[in-house]
């Protein structure tokens, strides 16, 4: 997880062995972007999302409260 402030929805990357690299959103732990086996997905999902209340704390203390932008926000 990195300081991403421009980024509204909360998220982790996983990389495996440089070979492949996702973002996965914390609310769903879904594939954002990227490109992971789905064999690996297997084994660190649930990791994820058993731990997915400690994942959004740490982004909220990298990149501060997250503001959803309603479409007719923008």
């Amino acid at each position: 997880m990195y300081q991403e402030k421009a980024h509204q929805r909360p998220y982790f990357h996983i990389e495996y062995k440089r070979q492949f690299e996702a973002s996965y959103g914390l609310d769903t732990c879904e594939r954002i972007i990227g490109h992971m086996p789905k064999r690996y997905e297997a084994e660190i999902l649930p990791l994820a999302a058993a731990m997915k209340d400690q994942l959004i704390e740490e982004w909220h203390a990298l990149n501060g409260p997250v503001r959803i932008t309603r479409s007719a926000d923008r």
